[in-house]
């Protein structure tokens, strides 16, 4: 069944510099303030998200829209000293582990202009980056992940989400009015929390992404987790098996 293409994104409030300026307000507080307003468990959906892209040491693994580093303990520890970590995002600001750049490649740059070699990843990750695009731009980053990916290779993305649920219900009503009060509370500004609420909102229960991923040529699985607070998308870069998608909840 093919799943018509939502007609909402982040561009439609905000333009590039406006994305830059509002994540770069939020990079000092963000880590600190997501996981105390989620009581740890937005570690816990990175973790399982890099579990699932099954990372094997001596791999070159891609951390898209990596923001501060927050998913690099998981990955380092997937990767056992072994292999490599390179990390992108417009913003990239690592403040929680300036001692990781030594051996992490970071490139400040937009996804979208990156000069990495084509079929150069193993496996790619992306952590709470998929509501910052609107359609096409998910098409064209789904297309950027086939790029890179060498024909074995392997993605798993997590994003939050409202989902049809009252628990979704109850997640928007949370990022709507206590995370920027907690945010306010730390000292950190409140303006930039509230903008997840409608992002996630518009982000829905992330079925277009898979229709987006479907198009740009990759094989893709869908798991709403939390009654659709989150939503975990992975998949591989295989041209030789037949085009899919399967959507699962837990």
């Amino acid at each position: 069944m093919m799943i018509s293409a939502p007609n909402y994104g982040l561009a439609d409030q905000f333009d590039n510099s406006d994305l830059q300026a509002l994540f770069e307000q939020m990079a000092p507080s963000y880590d600190q303030v997501s996981s105390l307003g989620s009581l740890g468990i937005i570690n816990a959906w990175r973790k399982r998200c890099i579990a699932t892209a099954q990372i094997q040491p001596g791999m070159v693994v891609g951390d898209l829209l990596c923001g501060g580093g927050e998913a690099w303990p998981w990955l380092e520890q997937a990767l056992q000293g072994r292999g490599s970590l390179i990390a992108l995002d417009l913003v990239a600001q690592p403040l929680k582990h300036p001692i990781w750049l030594e051996r992490i490649e970071v490139h400040n740059c937009d996804i979208f202009a990156n000069r990495l070699p084509s079929q150069s990843l193993d496996r790619v990750v992306c952590c709470f980056g998929l509501k910052t695009f609107c359609y096409s731009e998910l098409v064209r980053f789904a297309g950027e992940i086939r790029r890179l990916l060498r024909p074995d290779g392997r993605f798993s993305l997590i994003e939050i989400g409202t989902g049809n649920s009252w628990v979704g219900s109850l997640g928007h009503m949370y990022l709507q009015t206590v995370l920027p009060l907690l945010a306010r509370g730390l000292g950190a500004p409140s303006f930039p929390y509230r903008q997840l609420a409608p992002l996630a909102q518009h982000f829905g229960t992330g079925k277009h992404v898979l229709q987006a991923f479907k198009q740009a040529g990759l094989l893709i699985e869908h798991q709403a987790i939390w009654g659709g607070l989150a939503h975990l998308f992975s998949g591989s870069r295989d041209s030789f098996q037949p085009m899919c998608y399967r959507t699962a909840t837990k």
